[in-house]
Parts: C-alpha cells; structure tokens; sequence
C-alpha cells in the first residue's frame, strides 16, 4: 500500500506543473496559437511510453499525462474560437472524457487486445484530434468558410 500511494499525488502534481509550465512558457517561449499543439505532442509522447514499458515506469507516464490534459485545458481557449467558445469548450471537454463511449470502447477493446494496447488505441487518436483542431484553428479561427486563406 505504501507503494501505490503516489498514484493520487502524482497526477496532483502533474497537473499543477502543467498550469504553472502553461502561465510560464505563454508567451515567452511560445506564441498562444501554437502553444496548444505542445500538450498533444506531450500525451502521444507519454502514451507511447506507457504502451512500450511497463510496471511503475508506465503508471508514471500515464499520471504525467495529467500535465499535458492541464496544459490543453488553458491552451486550448486561445485556439481562435471568439463567439463560439462556450460550443468548442464543450466540444474539447467531450473529445477528452468521451462521456460514455470511451469506457465502453476500452472494455471491448481490452478483451481483444489488451490492457495497454486498449488504452493507446483510444488515447492516441484523442490528442492528435485535439493536435489538429488546435494547428488548424489556432492560425484561422473560426471565421466562415469563405474567409478562410
């Protein structure tokens, strides 16, 4: 039990560093529009890891997961959406709870191809939406189609 009592704090303190890295980096480091794109490259990085190793060192990457989710949460209110940020918030906070379809998703999958396999079918293709959501409208915004260059 001692062990896994980091399990809770990890991901506390992960989070934590992805908001304070966010307030830090933005924009310093980083322009607002292509800071979005840091977190996705972030998770499909941490999840490869947890997929290619195992044991704590995998447990370990999917906690610091949390940083990345963190980092997008702020990011990814700079991504150009201007009248329509309350209907692209919503459709972020879906892409990454997957309300109901996601767990459903895992268990059918986990029976086919196993615990981590499962776990970076679903997770993967989850960041590189939002990774693509966030190159494409963090440059144009969501102007109508024919303002669009």
């Amino acid at each position: 039990m001692r062990q896994t009592g980091f399990f809770t704090s990890l991901p506390l303190a992960a989070m934590l560093f992805g908001y304070l890295l966010g307030f830090l980096i933005v924009p310093r480091l980083i322009t607002q529009e292509r800071f979005p794109e840091l977190p996705c490259i972030c998770g499909v990085i941490l999840t490869l890891m947890a997929f290619l190793t195992t044991g704590y060192v995998s447990i370990r990457c999917i906690a610091l997961l949390d940083a990345a989710n963190a980092m997008n949460t702020n990011a990814l209110s700079y991504c150009g959406a201007a009248p329509w940020t309350p209907m692209t918030s919503a459709l972020i906070v879906m892409a990454y709870s997957g309300g109901s379809i996601m767990p459903k998703l895992y268990v059918a999958l986990k029976s086919l191809v196993g615990f981590q396999t499962s776990f970076a079918l679903l997770v993967i293709p989850s960041y590189l939406a939002v990774f693509f959501y966030a190159r494409h409208y963090g440059r144009t915004g969501l102007l109508p189609l024919d303002q669009i260059q």
